[in-house]
């Protein structure tokens, strides 16, 4: 599957969980210390399904393409009428606050599609989901955690303001230099 068209699912996929508030504050985001991700992802699982069958429409060659979507995050496995398939991920990451750490980058693919949900600090507030490419929401900074021997960059939900992005791709050594 052609990554625009993965990417495309993301955006569209983020739009609608933004529609979804009641099902978003229904959710168990944290048991004790630990973040749960069962909620969040069932959730955006079953959106993104909705997405596909709602995009098959706009772009006929995908008509007999059928996607099953599984957690964590949103594993997602297309089916073409050749019963050929191909397997693809949106990572999905949430937070109370606007930066948190990032997947360590020795098999991140910083291309692929990522939401973020911004978990509200009250019950009145709304959650905020925004959805870009992985290098888009990596932040460099003076204080870049190190994993393994491995970098950890950071996300930042504001360096995804705009839900729209265009699909860039870009070489992960792009931040060799700054780890350097």
């Amino acid at each position: 599957m052609d990554p625009l068209i993965v990417y495309q699912l993301g955006v569209e996929t983020t739009k609608m969980l933004n529609n979804k508030q009641t099902e978003l504050q229904s959710i168990e985001w944290t048991n004790g210390e630990a973040n749960i991700d069962t909620g969040f992802s069932k959730l955006a699982c079953d959106c993104c399904v909705i997405v596909w069958e709602n995009m098959k429409t706009n772009i006929p060659i995908y008509n007999d393409v059928v996607i099953e979507c599984s957690i964590p995050d949103i594993n997602i496995t297309f089916t073409y009428p050749n019963r050929r398939k191909s397997k693809h991920k949106i990572e999905l990451k949430h937070s109370k606050g606007n930066i948190i750490p990032g997947s360590t980058i020795r098999n991140l693919d910083i291309n692929q599609t990522l939401i973020f949900c911004k978990i509200p600090t009250n019950n009145s507030d709304f959650f905020e989901l925004r959805c870009s490419q992985y290098h888009n929401a990596m932040g460099c900074s003076d204080t870049d955690l190190f994993q393994d021997r491995t970098p950890r960059p950071s996300l930042n939900f504001e360096k995804m303001k705009n839900i729209d992005f265009k699909y860039t791709f870009k070489e992960k050594e792009c931040w060799v230099e700054h780890y350097a």
